[in-house]
């Protein structure tokens, strides 16, 4: 009789495993770097891309939000709010 496999199912990473992940896979990268020396030069290299990041994908969201709340005709590339015309100050 063959034998079956047995499956072993796998449970999510929670949100705090997942950053512990992501944190560990980044500082294993920069400890291949021979420009970076110990945890001293990686903390402040790891903590600016962490914030990077995160600007980046709250800019994501918040465009999105933005676009989905906005009727058609208020939705402008490059901000909020109608088109406007610059109009420069009459000149004497």
């Amino acid at each position: 009789m063959a034998r079956q496999k047995t499956t072993t199912e796998q449970k999510p990473l929670t949100t705090a495993q997942q950053l512990g992940s992501l944190i560990k896979s980044a500082r294993d990268i920069m400890r291949k770097d021979k420009g970076l020396n110990g945890d001293l030069d990686r903390l402040p290299m790891l903590t600016w891309v962490m914030f990077l990041k995160f600007l980046d994908d709250s800019e994501k969201v918040d465009s999105a939000a933005r676009s989905t709340n906005l009727p058609s005709t208020r939705r402008i590339a490059g901000g909020i709010g109608p088109q406007r015309k610059m109009v420069s100050p009459a000149t004497n």
